[in-house]
């Protein structure tokens, strides 16, 4: 058990390494310095920080108190409290300034925490879970995040980079195994029909990836000639990605085990019998998918159904809700299609001959 802890809590640093890493890349490409620093004394006016940074060891600095970070009474800066400082450019030169609350460290005991409640209730195979999903994450930022910002096709960035990461994502957690292999057919072959799929919504729903802030805020500066809609689709085939190797793995060691329980089923017995399984696990996830789409951007949702000055057609008409309509619902029939899939593929290639 010693030996697992010592392993996520190493899985853990490397995972926030690579965050780390890759933030400070940004934050170099922004020509902005940024500091650490504790807050010493603050009023309505005027808070005096002291800066923490190597540069900076040290430094008291005195910067006005932005009333946009005190929204409320909770939101205000206190005496002891440690914040992110940025170096700006102002009319009279530069300047430090309270930018956000330093919450690196909450993050870090968190992600420790919940990597070490996994290991510890989910065994090896958590542990593996964990352990794809940095990899994974890395992935993602230090290859799919630069090709796209190179100019690659999302298309097939994102295809590849879907298959590369179901790959990680299955045989890391559950092992290299005839399960794991046949999972991970499934999961491509899905993958392929939600290719086709969010293809054809995006073209057939004429979205074209600009509804939100920051596809205008890439395209204003040296990604200008990046394509939003495919970066659209890419975006929507990995989100699919979570809730397919899940039920892929469900369905084929489902039928796996109904040929231990009883080796006298044949194929059609063992793939209907799956589906009936399949049906429930559907059920279960429409309502995940949704709900986890709809929290993420609830926020948004919320300032359109408040604005009086749209009806309602056309707040759902906007491009920002029909991203999310169609990200849902491709989600939805990918992981239906997963099912019948998976299932198929189980029982075809796991009925082993008594």
């Amino acid at each position: 058990m010693r030996n697992w802890l010592k392993i996520t809590l190493a899985t853990s640093v490397l995972l926030l390494g690579f965050t780390s890493a890759f933030a400070e890349e940004s934050s170099l490409d922004a020509k902005t310095e940024f500091a650490v620093g504790k807050i010493i004394t603050t009023d309505t006016a005027e808070t005096q920080i002291q800066i923490f940074s190597e540069a900076h060891q040290g430094e008291i600095v005195t910067t006005q108190t932005n009333p946009d970070f005190t929204l409320t009474e909770n939101q205000k800066p206190v005496s002891g409290e440690e914040v992110v400082m940025g170096k700006f450019q102002t009319s009279d030169g530069e300047s430090w300034q309270i930018y956000d609350r330093y919450r690196l460290p909450a993050l870090a005991l968190l992600t420790l925490f919940a990597f070490a409640l996994v290991t510890l209730i989910g065994g090896k195979r958590g542990l593996a879970s964990l352990f794809g999903l940095a990899v994974s994450i890395a992935l993602i930022a230090f290859a799919l995040i630069p090709l796209l910002a190179d100019g690659y096709s999302p298309l097939w960035v994102g295809l590849a980079g879907g298959a590369v990461i179901a790959g990680i994502g299955i045989f890391v957690a559950h092992g290299f195994n005839r399960r794991s292999l046949l999972a991970f057919y499934a999961t491509f072959l899905t993958l392929i029909f939600a290719t086709i799929l969010i293809y054809a919504c995006i073209i057939f729903t004429e979205l074209f990836g600009t509804g939100s802030e920051e596809s205008v805020y890439l395209t204003g500066g040296m990604l200008a000639n990046l394509d939003l809609q495919g970066l659209l689709f890419a975006g929507i085939l990995l989100g699919s990605l979570g809730v397919l190797d899940d039920i892929t793995v469900a369905q084929v060691t489902v039928v796996d085990e109904l040929i231990t329980a009883n080796p006298k089923l044949t194929k059609r017995e063992l793939f209907h019998s799956s589906l009936r399984v399949g049906r429930e696990h559907i059920a279960s996830m429409v309502n995940t998918l949704a709900l986890a789409y709809v929290g993420v951007a609830l926020p948004l949702i919320l300032l359109l159904a408040v604005d009086s000055s749209q009806p309602l057609w056309v707040v759902i008409n906007s491009e920002f809700i029909g991203e999310e309509i169609v990200r849902t619902l491709v989600g939805v029939i990918a992981l239906t299609l997963a099912s019948p899939i998976a299932g198929f593929i189980g029982a075809n290639f796991l009925k082993r001959k008594r």
